[in-house]
C-alpha cells in the first residue's frame, strides 16, 4: 500500500498548550503503515499560509494544522481546488472547526483521529475574496474578536471579558440582506454568517448550518436588554439559539450585505475592516477535508 503524504504544520504559540511535546507525541500515534510524515513550525504570521502552498507544490496528500482557528484558516486557504486535504490538531482557544468535526483537543486523540478519517469534500466562504471556513460577522461578534485579539487574556475567560467589556457601548446598526431568496432591513446587534454550525468553545450561533449543503446560515441577533444574557447564552450552548426571541435566521447561497458604513468584520474570529457593501457566498465542494463518518 502506498503511504499518504502528510505535513504538520505546528503553531509554537497558539492557546495555551506547550508545544515542545507535540512532534514527538504525533510520531509514536501515527500509523506508519499509512502515512509518511514531516513536521514544520511556524515562524511568524503567514508563514502556514506559505508552508502549505509549499507542501500543495510537492503533492503531499494532507496537512495538518496543529493550532488554533487562525492557523488553520492560514492553512486552509492555500488547500482551496486542490487534491491537498486538511486536517487539524486543535491547539487554540476556540477551535471551532475542529469542534465541529468533532475532533478531540487531546492530542493523542486527535492523532488516532487522523488515522481513521476519511478524506471527503467540504464547503468554505468568501467575504467579498476573503476565504473563510467557520464563520464571518458584523457588528457585535467582529468588535469582540478584534478586543479578543488585541487582548493578553486567552481562552474562553478573554471571549467572555471582551463581551462584558463592549456591551454596555455598543450600539445596533442598520443593514440591508439581499439574495435571489430575499431583501430585507435589519437594525442588528450582530449578523453572523456561518458555514458551520458554532464559532468555538461549543458555543453554537448557527445550530443548522452543515459544511456540505451549500449554503450558509444567517443569524441576525437584535438588541436584547442585559437581563436576557444569560438566557441567550444558555441557548447558544444548547443550540437553541434560532428559539431566541431576539433573533431571526436566514438560509441562502450567496448575500450582498449594506451597512450604514464602512464596517468591522471578522473571517474565521480574525478582525478585518470591510467597505459598505460587502458578498457573501459559498462556495460547494471547493476543499477536501479529513472527517470520520
Amino acid at each position: 500500500m502506498t503511504k499518504q503524504k502528510v505535513a504538520f504544520i505546528i503553531n509554537p504559540i497558539s492557546g495555551k498548550k506547550d508545544k515542545k511535546s507535540v512532534k514527538k507525541i504525533i510520531e509514536k500515534y501515527l500509523d506508519k503503515k499509512k502515512f509518511e510524515a514531516v513536521f514544520v513550525q511556524t515562524e511568524y504570521a503567514g508563514h502556514a499560509k506559505e508552508l502549505t502552498q509549499q507542501f500543495v507544490n510537492q503533492s503531499f496528500d494532507i496537512v495538518v494544522a496543529v493550532g488554533g482557528d487562525g492557523t488553520v484558516n492560514e492553512v486552509a486557504q492555500n488547500l482551496t481546488h486542490t487534491n491537498t486535504a486538511l486536517g487539524i490538531i486543535p491547539a487554540g482557544s476556540g477551535n471551532g472547526l475542529a469542534l465541529y468535526l468533532k475532533i478531540p483537543k487531546n492530542i493523542v486523540r486527535a492523532v488516532k483521529f487522523i488515522n481513521k478519517a476519511k478524506i471527503v469534500d467540504a464547503d468554505y466562504g468568501l467575504l467579498n475574496n476573503q476565504k473563510f471556513f467557520c464563520t464571518c460577522g458584523v457588528g457585535f461578534d467582529a468588535l469582540v474578536s478584534a478586543d479578543f485579539a488585541e487582548g493578553k487574556i486567552r481562552g474562553f475567560i478573554g471571549y467572555l471579558w471582551a463581551i462584558v467589556r463592549e456591551y454596555f457601548q455598543y450600539k445596533p446598526e442598520n443593514y440591508r440582506l439581499i439574495s435571489k431568496d430575499f431583501d430585507l432591513k435589519f437594525n442588528a446587534f450582530m449578523i453572523n454568517f456561518a458555514n458551520i454550525s458554532q464559532w468555538g468553545f461549543n458555543a453554537c450561533i448557527a445550530p443548522d448550518a452543515d459544511i456540505h449543503d451549500g449554503l450558509m446560515e444567517i443569524t441576525i441577533l437584535r438588541k436584547f436588554p442585559f437581563f436576557a444574557a444569560p438566557r441567550l447564552a444558555a441557548q447558544l450552548f444548547l443550540k437553541r439559539i434560532s428559539k431566541s426571541r431576539y433573533v431571526n435566521t436566514l438560509t441562502t447561497r450567496e448575500v450582498t450585505v449594506i451597512c450604514e458604513k464602512e464596517d468591522r468584520f471578522h473571517f474565521d474570529g480574525e478582525p478585518c475592516k470591510m467597505s459598505k457593501e460587502i458578498t457573501i457566498k459559498i462556495i460547494s465542494n471547493g476543499l477536501k477535508l479529513l472527517k470520520k463518518n
